[in-house]
C-alpha cells in the first residue's frame, strides 16, 4: 500500500475556478481563431494583389497571342516550304515543334509568377502552428498549480 497513490476528495482547485479557467481558455481560443481568420484573409488579399499582373498577362496572352501566333507560325511554315524546298506539312511540323518549346517556356514563367503569389500564406501557416502549439501547452499545463 505504501507505493499506491491516494485520492484526495478535496481538490486544491474548486469547481468554480476550474470552470473559470476553461472559460478563459475557450475565450482565448476563439480570439486566436478570429485573429487567424483575419490574417488568412489579409494573406489572401495580398496574394491576390501579387497575382493580378500574372493574371492580366495570361489573359492578354490567351486572347491576342493565340490568333497572332497561329498566323505567324503558319507564315513561317509557308516561308520554310518555299525557301527551303520542303513540303508544307514538313514546315508546319517544324514550326509547331518550335511553338511547343516557346509555350513551355512561357508556362514556366507564368508558373513562377503564380507560385510567388501564394508564398504569402506561409505567414498564416506559421502563425497557426504557433497558436496550436500554445493551445497544446496550455492544455498540458491546465490543472497544475504553480504552487
Amino acid at each position: 500500500m505504501a507505493g499506491q497513490a491516494t485520492m484526495n476528495p478535496k481538490s486544491s482547485t474548486s469547481l468554480g475556478e476550474m470552470l473559470e479557467g476553461i472559460g478563459g481558455l475557450g475565450s482565448d481560443v476563439m480570439t486566436l481563431a478570429s485573429l487567424q481568420a483575419k490574417l488568412a484573409a489579409e494573406d489572401l488579399q495580398e496574394g491576390s494583389r501579387r497575382a493580378l499582373p500574372a493574371v492580366v498577362a495570361s489573359v492578354g496572352f490567351a486572347f491576342t497571342g493565340f490568333a497572332s501566333t497561329t498566323l505567324a507560325f503558319f507564315g513561317v511554315a509557308q516561308w520554310l516550304s518555299v525557301e527551303r524546298g520542303m513540303a508544307l506539312w514538313q514546315g508546319l511540323l517544324l514550326v509547331a515543334g518550335g511553338g511547343v518549346l516557346v509555350t513551355l517556356l512561357l508556362a514556366v514563367l507564368a508558373w513562377r509568377g503564380f507560385r510567388s503569389s501564394v508564398a504569402t500564406f506561409r505567414r498564416s501557416q506559421e502563425e497557426l502552428e504557433r497558436n496550436i502549439a500554445w493551445i497544446g501547452t496550455v492544455m498540458m499545463h491546465s490543472g497544475r498549480s504553480g504552487k
